[in-house]
C-alpha cells in the first residue's frame, strides 16, 4: 500500500484516512467498488468491440463526454456517507435497527484513533451483506472529521435518522 500512497499523502492532512479506507477497499476486493464509478464488465451497452473480432472489447463511453463542469457541493452531499450506508444495511440486508443506531452512536463518538480501529468490522459486515460504502464519501469524511468532528458525526447521524422508519412507542 505503502508504493501507491507514499507520494500521493506525505505531508497532507488526514494521511490516516487514506490508509484507513485503502485497506477496507482491499478487504473489499476487486469487484467492490462504489456503483456507477467503472464500467460492468457485462454490460456492452459502455463498450465496443475493435474490428470482426468480438473478443477485443474497447471501453468506450458511446457518446463524447460532456465538458466538466464544476463540482456541486450539494450533489457531493446527497452521496450516502456512512450513517445512510448503515440505513441502507438496516433496510436491505435485515441488520437490526437498534443495534445499529448503538453502533452508529458509539462510531460518532469515538476519538479518531479509536474510529480508525473499529471501522474495519462494521465494513467487512457491510460488505458480506452485499453492501458497498461510497469510498470517497467515506474518504472526504475521515479527512473532515479531525477539524469537523461534530459535523461529521452529526451528517452520519442525520443520514441514519431520516432513512429508517421511527419506532413506535407503547
Amino acid at each position: 500500500m505503502d508504493r501507491y500512497l507514499a507520494r500521493r499523502t506525505a505531508c497532507r492532512a488526514g494521511r490516516r484516512a487514506y490508509y484507513t479506507v485503502a485497506s477496507l477497499i482491499a478487504t473489499a476486493g476487486p469487484q467492490a467498488h462504489t456503483p456507477g464509478v467503472r464500467p460492468d464488465p457485462d454490460d456492452d451497452a459502455g463498450l465496443m468491440t475493435l474490428g470482426d473480432d468480438p473478443g477485443v472489447r474497447l471501453v468506450a463511453p458511446v457518446e463524447p463526454a460532456p465538458a466538466p463542469s464544476p463540482p456541486d457541493p450539494a450533489a457531493w452531499f446527497a452521496r450516502p456517507n456512512f450513517g445512510a450506508t448503515l440505513a441502507t444495511a438496516v433496510h436491505r440486508a435485515g441488520h437490526g435497527a437498534e443495534r445499529t443506531e448503538d453502533l452508529l452512536s458509539v462510531l460518532t463518538r469515538l476519538s479518531d484513533d479509536q474510529l480508525h480501529r473499529r471501522l474495519p468490522a462494521p465494513v467487512t459486515q457491510l460488505l458480506k451483506d452485499g453492501i458497498t460504502p461510497d469510498w470517497g464519501v467515506l474518504l472526504h469524511d475521515l479527512v473532515q472529521r479531525p477539524h469537523q468532528r461534530d459535523q461529521v458525526g452529526l451528517r452520519w447521524r442525520d443520514a441514519f435518522y431520516l432513512a429508517t422508519p421511527e419506532p413506535r412507542r407503547s
